[in-house]
């Protein structure tokens, strides 16, 4: 591992607060104090060699980041909170500056993609793990919580255990999903196992009907072949059979 990859799984767990850690000390003035630093220091490594490198989607990912700024505006204006309140509560934005300094310095798809799947497999090893040692348990968002029981919720004989960093497992399982289809490699299924095991233990159906759609699109390309498109069709029907149960 690399020192590019390194300072990615730290920064991602830090903003993350490591898979949602219920020891994490989210709610201390040090943490935010610490964030903030840090995408200040992201935004100084971003003017300081932003010249020096071409982007593909700038436009977007700059309107992603910034347009999140107008609602200070009506927060001022509607509920009297302060122009600088509001700024800080959404300094968190800057860490979209992440797609800039992935050109700037030079990172590769494999260095981004090698930690997405690092993460990913923690996350779902954790979220296994933590349905046999219940009611035991270290990583969970807050709000998941009921505040007079202490519990999470129980749905089909699992808990809904929900953790941050969901993406990562999500992205790692279509991307795996896409590896076997294209090279075959048996090894690529144990990652895509972990993956549905995740999908399943969120025990949503939304989620279910989404994943079968979105593997049915990565098996399924070609969409100008009519016996694709009734594969797909197929898969749609099963999806929103699913949604309706």
């Amino acid at each position: 591992m690399n020192k590019k990859q390194l300072f990615l799984i730290i920064l991602i767990l830090w903003y993350s607060q490591c898979f949602s850690w219920m020891s994490f000390p989210i709610e201390s003035t040090m943490y935010g104090w610490i964030s903030h630093i840090l995408e200040f220091f992201l935004l100084l490594a971003y003017f300081a060699k932003r010249k020096s490198a071409s982007y593909t989607f700038s436009r977007p990912v700059m309107c992603v980041m910034l347009i999140p700024f107008l609602s200070i505006i009506s927060a001022v204006w509607m509920n009297g909170q302060t122009f600088m309140k509001g700024f800080v509560a959404l300094t968190s934005q800057f860490t979209f500056i992440l797609y800039f300094l992935f050109h700037l310095y030079h990172y590769t798809k494999k260095d981004i993609l090698r930690v997405v799947m690092i993460i990913g497999v923690i996350f779902c090893c954790i979220k296994i793990v933590q349905q046999i040692t219940y009611p035991a348990m270290w990583f969970c968002e807050a709000s998941r919580i009921n505040e007079i029981t202490g519990l999470v919720e129980q749905r089909n004989g699992f808990w809904r255990i929900f953790m941050s960093c969901a993406g990562c497992a999500t992205i790692m399982l279509y991307y795996k999903f896409n590896e076997y289809v294209q090279t075959k490699h048996k090894v690529a299924l144990i990652f895509v196992l972990l993956g549905c095991i995740n999908v399943f233990l969120d025990l949503g159906r939304m989620g279910y009907a989404s994943t079968l759609i979105g593997l049915a699109l990565v098996y399924i390309p070609d969409f100008t072949n009519p016996k694709n498109l009734a594969k797909i069709g197929v898969v749609g029907l099963f999806a929103c059979g699913q949604l309706a149960r």
